[in-house]
C-alpha cells in the first residue's frame, strides 16, 4: 500500500532528513534519506500521484517513455507544483547555502515532456499495447544526493501502478488528506 500526499496537502515542515552517508554506488557522492512525518503517519519516502495525458507511450527493453504536451495547462500546473516542491525540499536540506540542481532533476524531466520509467518484465507485457488518455504515475522521492562540489538533487523515481489500479483509480492507495 502506498501513502500518497496530495500536492496541496504537502507541508515542508513535515520533511525530515536521515544521516548523511557515503554513497556506495557513486564515488565522491553522499546520500541522505528523506522522510515525511505527521502526527498520524511516518514514511521513509515521499509519494505523489501525478496524472498525465500522454501523447505517446513507447516501450523498449526495460524502459517506458511517456511523452506529453508540456504546453497543456494541466501539465504546466503539474510542473509548477513539482518545481515548488523540489525547491522547498532542497532549500530545507541546504539551509541558507545556494542550491545547485542536477541536470536530470524532476522539474527538468517534466519540462522535456517525457517521463522515463523502468519496467519489470511483468509490467512490460501488461503495458505492451497500453494507450490511455489519462495515466496515473507515482512520483517517489526517496533521498538527496550531494557530490564533492556541493551540488545537490533529489533522488526520485516514477512508478507505474499496475494496470488494474490504473483502471480502478488506484483503490489500494491510501490518501492522507482523509485523515483528520
Amino acid at each position: 500500500m502506498y501513502i500518497i500526499i496530495p500536492f496541496e496537502s504537502f507541508q515542508p515542515n513535515n520533511v525530515f532528513f536521515g544521516k548523511r552517508q557515503t554513497n556506495n554506488m557513486v564515488s565522491y557522492c553522499y546520500f541522505t534519506n528523506v522522510m515525511y512525518s505527521t502526527p498520524n503517519y511516518s514514511m521513509t519516502n515521499i509519494m505523489f500521484r501525478i496524472n498525465i495525458q500522454p501523447q505517446s507511450i513507447k516501450i523498449t527493453n526495460e524502459m517506458m517513455y511517456i511523452s506529453f504536451d508540456t504546453n497543456y495547462t494541466k501539465h504546466k500546473d503539474l510542473t509548477s507544483h513539482i518545481s515548488s516542491l523540489e525547491t522547498q525540499i532542497l532549500k530545507l536540506y541546504r539551509g541558507t547555502k545556494d542550491n545547485v540542481y542536477n541536470q536530470e532533476n524532476i522539474t527538468n524531466q517534466l519540462m522535456k515532456g517525457v517521463l522515463k520509467l523502468h519496467l519489470s518484465a511483468v509490467l512490460k507485457s501488461t503495458y505492451e499495447n497500453y494507450n490511455e488518455n489519462n495515466l496515473n504515475v507515482l512520483l517517489r522521492i526517496s533521498g538527496i544526493w550531494e557530490n564533492e562540489y556541493s551540488k545537490v538533487g533529489l533522488i526520485y523515481k516514477f512508478i507505474l501502478p499496475n494496470k488494474q489500479n490504473q483502471e480502478s483509480n488506484d483503490h489500494h492507495t491510501y490518501i492522507p488528506e482523509y485523515i483528520h
